[in-house]
């Protein structure tokens, strides 16, 4: 006996009217995935205010917050357009809403000049390239060492086999970036690994 497969118009009138048949199985979550009888419980108002106060201001795409080793207060934050901000955190770190200039931030690294054009449709365009990460040593105390994450132009072989496809070339590379740091004074760039990257 010859099996005939089913044409697209036929097996699209069998899903309709099982849906229409069974409206719970139809949009229902997946049998390996059971979450349809999942409750939540109720939001209660406890004894906890919890109020949010600005610290910084003129963040174009934050990204990350980090402390340093030894260094409680300050937050260092990445905003991806390629700067780095050092943000009091400390006690009455508050920002009041008509500083232009906050004294508690200031400028702590800028790495745009080494980065990729950021805004795949134009500037000030979606991207997700752009300085993506920091990390201070252990021992930042005493080496003065940190770590970077950020897309660059195409600048000499990846770190690790590629993973372009022959012939074609990465639209860019992102690397990490070993800094020295200390008394203000930043040192050379070591590059520790770079990757190719597509566009």
């Amino acid at each position: 006996m010859r099996y005939r497969p089913l044409s697209n118009a036929c097996l699209g009138a069998i899903i309709m009217a099982a849906a229409a048949a069974f409206p719970s199985v139809a949009f229902a979550h997946p049998v390996f995935a059971p979450f349809d009888k999942t409750q939540f419980a109720p939001i209660t108002r406890s004894g906890a205010l919890i109020t949010l106060e600005p610290v910084a201001k003129g963040l174009i795409s934050p990204v990350k917050g980090v402390t340093a080793p030894g260094e409680p207060h300050p937050l260092y934050i990445v905003d991806q357009p390629g700067k780095i901000w050092r943000v009091n955190i400390g006690p009455g770190a508050t920002l009041p809403a008509d500083v232009a200039n906050p004294p508690g931030q200031v400028p702590f690294m800028d790495l745009s000049s080494l980065m990729v054009t950021l805004g795949i449709l134009g500037p000030n365009t979606y991207d997700e390239r752009g300085l993506l990460g920091l990390a201070f040593h252990p021992q930042r105390q005493r080496n003065g060492l940190l770590y970077t994450f950020l897309s660059v132009p195409n600048a000499g072989p990846a770190t690790l086999p590629t993973t372009m496809p022959a012939g074609i070339a990465p639209d860019h590379q992102s690397v990490v970036v070993e800094w020295r740091n200390q008394g203000g004074v930043v040192g050379s760039p070591r590059v520790v690994l770079r990757f190719d990257k597509p566009s």
